[in-house]
């Protein structure tokens, strides 16, 4: 069986400067409270908690959710071609509580689920080498193009998964050798009320023998690190 690589890289919250939200007019509300604990004090908006693609080949699909409930990011990453066998949860050790699934969009293909747990968000993490995305060229939207990184190797269907996380911003990149985009294509992730740029994804060209694949990159919400200091113990 072919084995997964699900690579974690961390972030400089500096360099999300490249994905700063826009806001547009609305007659909502401009922020409201996450549930009802800490009130209005972090400004962080309800439509902020979900980001759908807005334009291109996965436009509706839902690629962010922060679950309050259960205290996770979740980042759902589509595949944009045929569909590969489901996957139950399976668990990345080096992120305690994370987990990553397979399983089918309401658009009607896979995707893959990656849950982080809140806690992962406030930092803290050693220094290690930086490095870009696996076919050399520069992370999209990322000051610099390269980020500290470590290794995990798991076993599953034959495509790498390289996960990016720090205190303000979450992203990925999926291989997909069945499918090479040709060309380099990137789409905004919009909130809820389309008020707002959370994020991209961007469908990445193979280049010197590395598969093409999806990269999907978010900024959280302002005052998210705030808001975790202040729920989790």
């Amino acid at each position: 069986m072919k084995k997964l690589l699900i690579t974690f890289v961390i972030l400089n919250i500096g360099c999300a400067a490249e994905m700063q939200s826009t806001t547009a007019a609305s007659n909502e509300p401009a922020t409201t409270c996450v549930e009802n604990c800490i009130g209005d004090k972090y400004k962080i908006s309800a439509n902020d908690l979900q980001g759908k693609v807005s334009d291109g080949t996965f436009e509706n699909h839902q690629a962010l959710k922060i679950d309050v409930d259960n205290q996770e990011v979740v980042m759902a990453i589509p595949l944009p071609l045929g569909v590969i066998a489901g996957l139950p949860p399976q668990a990345i050790p080096e992120l305690e509580g994370a987990y990553y699934m397979i399983g089918m969009s309401s658009e009607g293909y896979s995707q893959i689920e990656v849950h982080i747990p809140f806690e992962h968000f406030l930092g803290n993490y050693l220094p290690i080498p930086a490095d870009r995305l696996p076919n050399g060229d520069p992370l999209p939207a990322v000051p610099g193009g390269e980020l500290p990184k470590f290794a995990l190797k798991i076993q599953e269907a034959g495509r790498d998964i390289h996960i990016y996380i720090a205190p303000g911003l979450v992203g990925a990149y999926v291989t997909t050798p069945e499918f090479n985009p040709y060309l380099y294509l990137q789409f905004p992730i919009k909130n809820r009320n389309e008020t707002k740029i959370l994020g991209y994804v961007a469908l990445v060209p193979e280049k010197l023998g590395y598969d093409g694949g999806v990269y999907i990159a978010t900024k959280l919400p302002d005052g998210f690190a705030r808001f975790l200091d202040e729920i989790l113990p």
